[in-house]
Order: C-alpha cells, then sequence, then structure tokens
C-alpha cells in the first residue's frame, strides 16, 4: 500500500448493530464507505466452517441461512461479568443464536460460543468486536490506500471502565492503537463544533 502524503486521523464508531469509520480530511469528516459503497457495516460475524469466519458487510449473504452460526449485539455484554444477575437477565430476554458462556476458573469472563456440525467455537466478546473492527479498518486501509495504526474510538456515555478498557483490548488484539476513547455524546458535540 502506498502512504498518503498527510497522516489523516481515523474515528471507528463500534456500534451495537452497526460500526462506521471516518477520516477528517479536506476540512471535514468523510465517512469510508465500504467495497460494497455502503456507509457502515454490521457489527456481526457468522462462521461458515472451521477456517472460514465471515465479517461486516459479507454476512449479510449469508445471514439468513446461516443465522444459528452468526453473533452480534455483543457490544452490550462486553466487560460484563459473567455471574452478574443482570447480565443473565439481558441474555434470557433475547433470542440468540450463540449462548453467552462463562470462561476461565472463575467463569466471570463472558464468551460466545457457538455449536455447528457438531463442534464448538468459542471466543470471548473482545475477540469478537476485534473481528470486527479488523474488518472496518481493512475496508478504511483499502479506501485510503494507507496502513491504518491508530483510531480514536467512541463508546457508551454509560460505559464504565471495565467496559471501556475491553474496547481497547479488542482494538489492540486487531492490531490498532487507540489513541483515546470518548463518549458518543462527545463526539456528536465535536462532529457539530460544539
Amino acid at each position: 500500500m502506498s502512504n498518503l502524503e498527510e497522516d489523516y486521523p481515523l474515528g471507528l464508531d463500534l456500534g451495537t448493530s452497526f460500526s462506521c469509520i471516518g477520516v477528517y480530511r479536506n476540512g471535514g469528516v468523510e465517512i469510508i464507505p465500504n467495497r460494497n459503497g455502503e456507509r457502515k457495516a454490521p457489527s456481526i460475524i457468522t462462521i461458515l466452517d472451521d477456517i472460514t469466519m465471515i465479517k461486516g458487510e459479507d454476512t449479510l449473504n449469508y445471514l439468513v441461512k446461516e443465522y444459528d452460526s452468526s453473533i452480534y449485539a455483543i457490544k452490550r455484554f462486553i466487560g460484563s461479568n459473567y455471574n452478574d444477575s443482570s447480565l443473565k437477565n439481558e441474555i434470557d430476554k433475547e433470542n440468540f443464536p450463540f449462548k453467552i458462556i462463562g470462561k476461565g476458573r472463575d467463569e466471570k469472563v463472558p464468551k460466545a460460543l457457538i455449536e455447528k456440525s457438531n463442534k464448538s467455537f468459542e471466543f470471548t466478546l473482545e475477540e469478537i468486536s476485534s473481528f470486527i473492527i479488523r474488518k472496518i479498518v481493512d475496508n478504511a486501509e483499502s479506501f485510503l490506500r494507507k496502513k491504518v495504526k491508530k483510531l480514536v474510538i467512541t463508546v457508551p456515555a454509560t460505559f464504565n471502565y471495565t467496559q471501556r478498557k475491553c474496547i481497547k483490548n479488542a482494538a489492540e488484539l486487531a492490531g490498532i492503537e487507540i489513541i483515546r476513547i470518548i463518549s458518543e455524546p462527545t463526539a456528536a458535540g465535536l462532529a457539530y463544533g460544539l
């Protein structure tokens, strides 16, 4: 990839349902389209088999026929304690195609579990977020024709320290350094010049 003359700052909104990435250049923010020309990508991963995982906009073609192999909406659980009753109540309310299980000796860290073809696929919520971040960053790199190593990322204002740390860990798993984590209302205010 060739480098652009100027290093533009990028911002990522990692959403529960959809995510997008933008670049500030030429005096304004430009939301970067994916290769399908859409300016947002689904925050979904789908397991096809042992070696094939699809992410982002690519999942839309498989979501109906591979729904039972899809993981989505995990941002609402990231940084939670698996033993927390509010987490278990939230999981029980939904009809997810995946299970949320505990991880490790103390089973405090939630993981998503997909069972497919008599095999189990387990991922921490940070790993799933990292897959989505990596996919969106790859789209940005293709669009900008440069390597993206650093991001500003937005999180809900209600996210606590643990949840913010999990998002940072997810970005690091994706090979990205987080310059700053800001709350979504702050990002909106900055976008409108407040």
